[in-house]
């Protein structure tokens, strides 16, 4: 049985948790983690998140990633005019994980599958990273890139092999990106945007994050607007509450 655990990204109104997607249902997530975007918040900031957190955290982890973008007229499918939040002429983001990152990450219950048929933000953790070739690279990704066998970047050609519409936590970030998992060798040679996404990891839950948007979790919005009150309009995108497993 998979682990159905969740996350909160609830935009609009009084709640709006740093994040993009309201997020609807009533099965138990509990907010027991913090995700934030590394780089995209002033770091006096970030380091004060930390220390609001300081005596619940049991354990914070860092997570590099690259960022890329390719045309999809350099793919070797025919995209729909419009899926999701995109279109066929909007190129398509990249991001880029290694194995041991994927691996660090799927312990946490970070890498997340959809479980419904819509909605960007309903979902569950993997039950396991999928097994490959050595010369394979994983690809994650809404069904409309299932029938994409390769993919070249910054000169380097993958061979990939779709697994899964599966995102990161907190939450994809939009229906036109890809998530690849990358031999540890690769991905250090990839010349891609670095980002680092911090994690985390409380003692407690401050409730539950299928809730929250239907105002049915005080606790967790009170922290909710704690850090928001810190927090300017544009750093509002690079902190969620989520669920962390161990």
């Amino acid at each position: 049985m998979k682990k159905r655990l969740g996350l909160l990204i609830v935009a609009g109104i009084s709640i709006t948790m740093l994040g993009a997607c309201s997020l609807f249902g009533t099965k138990n997530s509990p907010a027991n983690g913090l995700a934030i975007e590394v780089g995209e918040i002033n770091e006096q900031t970030r380091n004060s998140i930390i220390d609001i957190y300081k005596d619940i955290t049991i354990s914070q982890d860092l997570f590099k990633m690259k960022e890329g973008t390719i045309d999809n007229n350099k793919l070797n499918i025919k995209l729909p005019t419009e899926f999701g939040d995109a279109r066929a002429d909007t190129p398509s983001n990249l991001l880029f994980i290694s194995r041991t990152t994927a691996e660090k990450m799927d312990k946490k219950g970070l890498i997340r599958e959809r479980d419904n048929n819509g909605g960007l933000t309903s979902s569950v953790p993997i039950d396991s990273l999928p097994k490959i070739k050595k010369d394979e690279t994983i690809l994650f990704a809404n069904k409309e890139y299932k029938d994409l066998k390769e993919i070249t970047f910054d000169e380097k050609k993958m061979n990939v092999q779709y697994k899964g519409d599966v995102w990161l936590s907190p939450y994809r970030g939009g229906s036109n990106v890809i998530l690849l998992i990358v031999d540890d060798t690769l991905f250090e040679e990839i010349n891609g945007k670095e980002k680092t996404r911090q994690f985390l990891s409380f003692n407690k839950s401050f409730g539950n994050l299928n809730l929250a948007s239907q105002g049915k979790a005080p606790e967790l919005t009170k922290e909710v607007d704690k850090v928001l009150a810190i927090l300017d309009s544009e750093e509002k995108r690079s902190v969620d509450f989520v669920n962390i497993t161990e």
